[in-house]
């Protein structure tokens, strides 16, 4: 926990030097003010295009029956679209994250009930693709007892934990907990080290505590800390208040959920209204 203290001041103190460096830019009159300016509108402009992209993909979304299959629990997006949108996605988490293109990726997966155990099942990653397996069929899919990120973001116990429902997974190097971090695919340290995974949501009822989680979106990393100041959620998996108080002092939390949420909004009809389709959770 010390060392999440000290990550907080020192992302303060980042903030507080910026914030003296634009006071001394304004004092020096009209050159210092030209050159903050000129910083501040190519920081806007770098990001407003990246939204802009990504919002060009996510307005496509009300049309997506035409291309969807229907005979399919799992393919709520069309596949072509669900790449688009990972793409766009992982490209804007990049570039305030200064990373390349193949230091991040993204994939959407959805919730499939079954029989045999709900599972989890990828419909989109984002391009370049990395070399995992595709798995974008129902058989291919994954069942969420098996899988700790899943088991966090439902309130369901894996096997080394009982976990309550968690707003997002952070973790900044996955192999410094191999006893705790359950994952069937059994190569997964050749693909990701650090992860970022937010569940799709919507509200059910009036009760703004009562919500359907129907997907997730997935951010994730070779490289180890990545994702910023975020907490470690093995560190605070039984202080779910102070996680989420440390998450609501991150950048990459933030951007991510705000996807997650725009994203969820704009999937919401094609989920029953009973929540048959996805997992009824209670926020705690």
């Amino acid at each position: 926990m010390a060392d999440e203290k000290s990550d907080d001041s020192e992302h303060a103190g980042v903030s507080k030097w910026l914030g003296w460096g634009a006071k001394l830019m304004r004092w020096t009159g009209p050159p210092g003010k030209w050159v903050l300016r000129e910083l501040k509108t190519r920081a806007i402009f770098n990001q407003s295009k990246e939204f802009h992209r990504v919002l060009h993909c996510l307005r496509k979304i009300p049309h997506m029956r035409n291309g969807a299959n229907a005979n399919s629990k799992i393919f709520a997006i069309p596949p072509s679209l669900a790449v688009e949108i990972c793409t766009s996605f992982r490209s804007l988490m990049a570039n305030i994250l200064e990373l390349g293109e193949q230091e991040l990726h993204c994939c959407l997966k959805m919730m499939v009930q079954q029989d045999g155990g709900d599972r989890v099942g990828t419909i989109g990653r984002s391009d370049p693709f990395d070399h995992r397996p595709q798995e974008t069929s129902e058989e291919e899919s994954h069942l969420v007892a098996n899988n700790t990120v899943w088991c966090s973001l439902l309130g369901r116990p894996d096997e080394s934990h009982q976990w309550q429902v968690f707003s997002c997974f952070s973790c900044n190097d996955l192999q410094a907990h191999p006893l705790e971090f359950k994952c069937d695919r059994k190569d997964w340290q050749r693909f990701y080290r650090s992860a970022l995974v937010f569940p799709l949501r919507y509200i059910h009822n009036e009760n703004n505590s009562h919500f359907v989680t129907v997907g997730f979106l997935a951010f994730d990393s070779p490289k180890p800390k990545v994702f910023g100041q975020v907490p470690d959620i093995f560190k605070y998996k039984d202080a779910w208040h102070q996680y989420h108080q440390k998450l609501n002092k991150t950048t990459a939390f933030h951007l991510g959920a705000i996807l997650a949420d725009t994203l969820s909004v704009l999937m919401r009809r094609d989920f029953d209204e009973d929540g048959k389709n996805g997992e009824l959770n209670e926020q705690p």
